[in-house]
């Protein structure tokens, strides 16, 4: 894990970490999703980059040059209307992976039959107490996106008349979004964060 270490010098004027990091987030954000993680994590030290974050820049650069041919595919199916596209996605989260501030990252992918369409890594907002509540907070950021989709896919003629499914992997956040059992312990999650849940009750 890098961290921005006060004994290290910083990087001259002469080093474009900034603007290598920007191409990077333009890469990630467009078309490169598996970059995503990796930029965000770099992108943490643009106020006061060191040596060894330009050392890691390098080697994004140097894995975007190796894997050129990597693309999104998009395979229209000229028999699949759009109300028939199903969306679904991925959502996973880290349990205090950030060193400074020991909050976690979100990650998730949606996709639209088979299609990548949207992806996120982030830091969350909020420091989490157990790796059930660092998914539930990534479950419920995901949720999020994914209602805005529904909402969008409504309004251009593709309706989702199934609930959207959302793939995660901690059986705690399962559990939590389907039902507020072991209240003494979920007790101290934030309202907020319970929106997941609603979506889960409305059958979304």
């Amino acid at each position: 894990s890098m961290t921005a270490e006060e004994e290290l010098p910083g990087l001259g004027p002469e080093i474009p970490y900034r603007s290598a990091v920007g191409s990077l987030l333009h890469a990630a954000i467009g078309t490169r999703f598996d970059i995503a993680h990796a930029v965000s994590q770099v992108g943490r030290f643009n106020a006061t980059p060191k040596l060894p974050h330009w050392v890691q820049v390098k080697h994004i650069l140097r894995y975007l040059k190796g894997t050129r041919a990597y693309c999104i595919r998009f395979c229209p199916n000229n028999d699949a209307e759009l109300s028939k596209l199903l969306l679904y996605a991925y959502v996973d989260s880290d349990w205090a992976g950030d060193i400074a501030t020991r909050r976690s990252t979100t990650g998730f992918i949606l996709l639209l039959g088979g299609m990548p369409i949207t992806w996120k890594s982030q830091l969350q907002p909020c420091v989490t107490l157990s790796s059930t509540k660092a998914e539930y907070v990534a479950a419920c950021l995901c949720a999020q996106e994914v209602m805005w989709l529904r909402r969008l896919m409504e309004e251009l003629g593709g309706k989702q008349v199934a609930p959207t499914t959302v793939y995660e992997d901690n059986d705690g956040c399962i559990a939590l979004s389907k039902n507020p059992r072991n209240k003494g312990r979920t007790k101290h999650i934030a309202i907020k964060w319970h929106y997941v849940r609603d979506c889960v009750k409305r059958k979304d």
